[in-house]
């Protein structure tokens, strides 16, 4: 698993269209997702309605001590 949305742990969420970016810089891999609930939810909370974007470095930096 690379990435778990934080929406996916709500009891009446769902997340959909994952898809990945390559024509985007900023990061290894560029994901955006959706997230979405019941209307009743997504009327009191629009920001659920919008796709999120995820940065993934798929070469974690070593830590030096």
């Amino acid at each position: 698993m690379i990435y778990r949305p934080p929406e996916s742990d709500a009891p009446d969420a769902f997340v959909y269209a994952g898809k990945s970016h390559a024509e985007l810089k900023g990061a290894d891999l560029i994901l955006t997702y959706a997230a979405n609930g019941p209307d009743e939810k997504v009327a009191k909370d629009m920001s659920l309605y919008f796709p999120r974007f995820v940065k993934v470095d798929l070469h974690p930096r070593q830590h030096t001590q």
